[in-house]
């Protein structure tokens, strides 16, 4: 089975990942609700949650249901929103 990601989730990860960036977070930084992101991103809620789980799985932030979502490492943002250009 392959997983093919469109342009659209790439963009929306991207937006993440420059998020993350100028909000100077470092680990352990807890980002805002989902509903929040999504009114600052200007996407979706739905979209927000598998951009966010998009980025955990590459080390980006952790997700912690019930706590939240935590940066883990930064740089990762930096360097996706630096590519995203």
């Amino acid at each position: 089975m392959s997983v093919t990601i469109d342009n659209k989730e790439l963009r929306e990860s991207a937006r993440l990942a420059e998020y993350i960036r100028r909000q100077g977070c470092v680990p352990g930084d807890k980002l805002p609700s989902i509903r929040r992101l999504a009114t600052e991103l200007g996407i979706g809620p739905n979209a927000v949650r598998d951009a966010l789980v998009r980025a955990q799985a590459l080390g980006l932030v952790r997700i912690e249901p019930r706590l939240g979502v935590f940066v883990v490492n930064p740089e990762i943002a930096a360097a996706r929103a630096a590519a995203a250009r």
